[in-house]
């Protein structure tokens, strides 16, 4: 099996619209480690024209048939948790190399439990926090590394966006799940975590936190009937806090604005100073452009060397990413590498979202542990 090319079967492999769509199908066509096996979707028609335009030789509507075929090797999760139930723990069940999409879990707890599960069946698993792989932001983590800005004093993110592409508070009722915080899939547990995920790969966890979570936009219309839902997830999510490092961090998650600012993360050394700013309002598919300053002297954009960037220059900025993550997922199957990121690395992240919703509704300062315990309702 590790000698071939490793065979895929993609979950959520709608042919026409989504996330597997614009990354993992096309992505699988290209990298030569790879070889496009099977696909499933809900409804018959979609999956055989996901087949046939991808090259797969099966179409399932039935999950686990995919899971169980002989042909398949790695199994890419790629619908959403709302959707998801225990796909992730029947796909390690059946001995199967997992890459899912995040969030991982409802919970750190959850996120643990499959980590466990996984690594006692022996198979290996990635999850889908692409954004650490942007080329300007693998450039910010080795210059900080290197002492190029000097001791890290502090660091700010902030990032805002448009809730969807629909005028005032309209939302498509395939993204309703958005706003619904016991769902386990919003704007807390996805930007958010997107969000911080690249932040720390860059400067580091944090070591304790406040936080402060509000929802400025209590109702959204379901555009296609009109029917008003409540929203329960935040749309502004402010953290700040002490990272590993002892350098101050704060980061600010604004939705709902008409239009998004995008993203900027500003990074204050004792020598210089960094900036990572997006191209675009997108986070996960925008490009970030790096800029150092040194001295008092006007900030200069930094190219982007080879060896940051991925193994599909001509792919799109998030397509791009996704490929990293599979090239170092063919990497830890073949030779038993190292992998991050991991379900490890996911547990940890749930952990801290799980840890920022417990210092917002406590009010108070929290050590960020490695506990798995969910926060209190």
């Amino acid at each position: 099996m590790t000698a071939g090319r490793l065979r895929v079967g993609v979950i959520g492999a709608n042919p026409d619209v989504g996330w597997a769509a614009a990354t993992h199908l096309p992505v699988l066509a290209e990298l030569p480690d790879f070889e496009l096996t099977a696909v499933a979707t809900r409804r018959a028609e979609s999956a055989e024209a996901a087949a046939a335009r991808w090259g797969a030789r099966h179409a399932f509507t039935d999950l686990d048939e995919l899971i169980a075929h002989p042909d398949v090797d790695v199994v890419t999760v790629s619908i959403q948790l709302p959707a998801r139930d225990d796909l992730v723990t029947r796909v390690i069940d059946a001995g199967k190399h997992v890459y899912c999409e995040w969030p991982l879990a409802i919970n750190g707890a959850e996120a643990a439990r499959l980590r466990d599960l996984a690594d006692a069946k022996g198979v290996r698993h990635i999850v889908g926090l692409q954004n650490r792989h942007h080329p300007a932001v693998r450039l910010a983590r080795e210059l900080v590394a290197a002492g190029e800005i000097g001791e890290v004093l502090s660091a700010t993110f902030s990032y805002s966006a448009a809730r969807s592409h629909l005028p005032g508070d309209r939302l498509p009722r395939r993204m309703i799940w958005l706003v619904d915080r016991e769902r386990g899939a919003n704007d807390l547990t996805i930007l958010s975590a997107h969000a911080l995920d690249l932040f720390g790969t860059v400067v580091g966890g944090f070591r304790e936190l406040s936080a402060l979570l509000s929802i400025r936009t209590p109702r959204m219309v379901v555009d296609e009937t009109g029917e008003e839902l409540a929203v329960t997830s935040p749309d502004q999510i402010l953290i700040h806090g002490e990272l590993d490092s002892g350098a101050v961090a704060a980061v600010q998650i604004m939705i709902g604005t008409p239009a998004g600012a995008g993203a900027r993360m500003d990074i204050l050394g004792r020598t210089g100073r960094l900036t990572l700013q997006t191209t675009t309002a997108n986070l996960i598919g925008g490009e970030f452009v790096a800029a150092l300053a040194r001295a008092g002297r006007p900030p200069t954009i930094l190219e982007i060397p080879e060896r940051h960037r991925g193994p599909l220059p001509a792919a799109s900025v998030a397509a791009g990413n996704v490929a990293v993550n599979y090239v170092l997922l063919a990497e830890a199957i073949r030779t038993g590498a190292p992998l991050s990121p991991d379900f490890t690395t996911a547990t940890r992240l749930h952990r801290l979202v799980d840890t920022i919703a417990e210092a917002a509704s406590t009010g108070r300062r929290t050590p960020v542990t490695l506990s798995a315990s969910p926060p209190a309702p």
